[in-house]
């Protein structure tokens, strides 16, 4: 654990979080925005709700759907562009802007084969999604099977957070509290297999883009022919 958290969570790493950081922020507060607005409003005329859907409503409901779909495009582009950033930071060690920098040059340069990737990747991602339905059924006597540890590592916390929430508190509130912290640590073990599943898909789904920005970027690193140098090349291998 000790090696593996050197390994995972380093300066590089939190360059990566940051990047993320700087991504779903906005897109996060533009959502909020939004929706929040819409929310507002109609709590506002919770009370006479059927008069509160007028012409200026419904052109700021379209309005709003126009413009998730527009954020919703945008998050795909940037979400490409992503795999070129942490790459660049994980890899060549390049700060945050540096990052976005060079990543959005190296997305415009292969623009094609990142789109590409990415569509085979859906497709792969629905046909992983179905399979992974399957698994979950075929895997319901191992969930029954590791009930009994999941129940065992649940009660630790759940036990813990009982105690000591009904040191201060009623009845009721220290139930609450054990079921917060035990049910996820349930399901964490007795859907393990899942998790397993899941994680074997996400690395094959990082070593694709990990390999396409390898690529890309030992073709950018050959430097293109001077002009009149001579071709090492046999002619016949050229035709």
């Amino acid at each position: 654990f000790k090696d593996g958290w050197k390994l995972g969570w380093n300066h590089r790493a939190w360059r990566i979080f940051l990047v993320d950081l700087l991504i779903g922020t906005p897109a996060f507060g533009v959502v909020v925005l939004l929706m929040g607005g819409l929310g507002v409003y109609f709590f506002a005329n919770r009370q006479n709700i059927e008069g509160a859907f007028n012409a200026g409503v419904g052109i700021w409901i379209a309005l709003v759907v126009l413009l998730m779909m527009a954020l919703a495009f945008v998050m795909i582009v940037i979400s490409m562009v992503r795999q070129y950033i942490i790459r660049k930071i994980a890899f060549d060690d390049v700060g945050v802007w540096e990052g976005f920098r060079q990543g959005w040059t190296m997305f415009k340069q292969n623009i094609k084969h990142t789109l590409l990737t990415w569509l085979i990747l859906i497709g792969v991602g629905i046909a992983f999604g179905f399979a992974l339905m399957l698994a979950a059924i075929l895997l319901i006597p191992a969930y029954i099977v590791l009930a009994i540890p999941g129940a065992i590592a649940a009660a630790v916390p759940g036990a813990l957070g009982y105690m000591v929430t009904s040191l201060f508190a009623g009845e009721v509130l220290p139930w609450i509290i054990a079921a917060v912290l035990a049910i996820p640590v349930f399901f964490l073990v007795a859907f393990s297999p899942l998790t397993l599943i899941s994680g074997v898909y996400t690395v094959f789904t990082s070593n694709v883009w990990t390999l396409l920005y390898r690529d890309k970027a030992a073709e950018a690193a050959v430097p293109p022919p001077m002009q009149g140098e001579v071709s090492m090349v046999p002619p016949e291998i050229m035709k």
